[in-house]
């Protein structure tokens, strides 16, 4: 546990002057809520005739991208309006960590870096460890291993084996179970036309005719075996 509190504090590591706008507007949008009880976190203003973004929390913290600009004349289209600057994301990030950084400012003016570095903690890597320690064991013994104990199967290898054989399903693609192949190739239950061995007028056109598993998805391999083959049987 403290390795992967370790790994999260290196891993989530912020730097101030790079700016991460998809997480730092939903820190912006916090700051607001907070603060001010708003979802605006700033206007753009024509200035010495361009736009610029201002408001409290860019004086302070600058500039940030993935801004929503609603423009405040109606016949204006963004982003070349004045009007007023919400942040275009999703809100429940924001609205979780307005409370904390409320908490923050009881401790003094919220400054951008400890903004996110406590609500990186707060609101990832704190849950992110109770999971772990509170959550993970419970859901593997009530809803993975279906009537096994964990403990059980890693120290009894019948009851491991029955697990497996209970519970074990395919989750790839399914292919060669009808494999192509030479005359002389004792897997084949096709030759190299998709026709089936032993039965006339049947042929096979998916992925199980592959002779093994493409290294890639199986969508495009089959649309292709297929055309070879219908251009095959056009040509007879």
């Amino acid at each position: 546990m403290l390795l992967l509190l370790v790994a999260y504090g290196w891993l989530f590591v912020y730097f101030e002057r790079l700016n991460n706008p998809n997480e730092l507007v939903r820190v912006y949008a916090a700051r607001s809520l907070a603060e001010h009880g708003s979802w605006l976190i700033g206007r753009r203003e024509l200035r010495g005739g361009r736009f610029v973004d201002e408001g409290p929390i860019d004086s302070e913290w600058g500039y940030v991208n993935d801004k929503a600009l609603t423009c405040d004349d109606p016949r204006a289209r963004p982003p070349a309006c004045a009007g007023r600057l919400f942040a275009a994301k999703a809100p429940a990030a924001s609205l979780l960590g307005a409370p904390v950084l409320a908490v923050l400012r009881l401790f003094g003016p919220v400054q951008k870096t400890a903004a996110v570095l406590v609500l990186r903690w707060v609101l990832v890597i704190l849950p992110s460890v109770a999971f772990w320690i509170l959550l993970r064991r419970w859901m593997i013994d009530h809803f993975i291993v279906e009537g096994f104990r964990f403990d059980q199967l890693m120290t009894d290898d019948e009851a491991l084996e029955a697990f497996i054989r209970k519970a074990g399903i395919g989750v790839w693609h399914a292919t060669c179970t009808c494999r192509m192949g030479a005359d002389d190739d004792p897997m084949a239950v096709t030759d190299n036309q998709g026709r089936v061995r032993g039965v006339s007028g049947l042929r096979v056109v998916d992925a199980s005719l592959f002779p093994c598993v493409p290294c890639a998805n199986t969508n495009f391999p089959t649309l292709m075996t297929a055309e070879k083959i219908s251009d095959m049987m056009l040509a007879q």
